[in-house]
């Protein structure tokens, strides 16, 4: 005994013009068939390496005394030369 409210295709097409059902509920712009959709990895992906450089960056700016330069390479002068030996 059929359901009802259940909508029927009707009989005179073929199998092949029958829509598919819709996809599961469960996919959702976060998730897809295979999991977290590829671009949600991505950005996921970036903000791991972001905040890691920035924890890095940050380390290394307290243990070596603030004298790193922001912005770029700094200039190559005698004086930097002979403080780095």
């Amino acid at each position: 005994m059929a359901d009802p409210g259940a909508v029927l295709p009707p009989n005179n097409l073929p199998e092949s013009q029958i829509a598919p059902p819709p996809p599961p509920s469960h996919f959702t712009i976060f998730r897809g068939p295979n999991g977290i959709r590829a671009g949600w990895r991505i950005l996921i992906f970036l903000a791991i390496v972001a905040a890691l450089f920035t924890v890095l960056s940050i380390i290394v700016a307290l243990t070596s005394g603030g004298k790193i330069q922001r912005g770029g390479v700094s200039q190559l002068t005698p004086r930097l030369i002979i403080l780095s030996r």
